[in-house]
């Protein structure tokens, strides 16, 4: 019995360290992105600085219902509403921010895993709030400059029925 709780232990540690990110996730230095989210009746529309990495510029993506970025990235969120009151929430990343109509909160978050991410909004925002969805994509640098090359520019989530 003795080695059957040796090994009980050893199973529950690794169990714990992969699922606090033992080392699984991207461990080099993070590039910063700078993207505007925003919330208006009922869609997410997203900017996301093109190859300039700069906000506001004509290289700018624009797309809707979905963010997509390399692992690796610090992205700096910022955050508005064009309407009502809505709330940003990215549940994988615990993040949560409630966009005020006027003003322009700011979030930032470490992509440090490939995968795909819901978000929702998180505040009533009227009738069509069950459709305020999207998803962070988090690609491989090699799949994301595939992504830049293509010029997608479709919609992540379309509203379900």
């Amino acid at each position: 019995m003795p080695n059957l709780a040796k090994i009980a232990l050893v199973c529950l540690i690794f169990l714990v360290s992969c699922s606090a990110g033992g080392g699984s996730g991207y461990q080099g230095p993070l590039r910063d992105q700078a993207i505007l989210v925003e919330g208006r009746m009922f869609v997410w529309e997203i900017t996301q600085a093109g190859q300039d990495g700069a906000l506001h510029t004509a290289d700018d993506r624009h797309l809707k219902n979905e963010i997509v970025i390399p692992v690796g990235t610090r992205l700096k969120i910022q955050l508005k509403s064009q309407d009502v009151l809505h709330g940003f929430f990215l549940p994988t990343f615990k993040l949560h921010h409630r966009l005020l109509p006027g003003e322009v909160g700011e979030e930032t978050l470490e992509a440090r895993r490939i995968g795909s991410f819901p978000f929702a909004c998180s505040e009533v925002c009227g009738v069509g709030h069950g459709q305020m969805m999207g998803t962070l994509r988090v690609l491989s640098a090699e799949d994301y400059e595939r992504w830049l090359r293509e010029g997608s520019t479709k919609t992540a989530m379309e509203p379900s029925g």
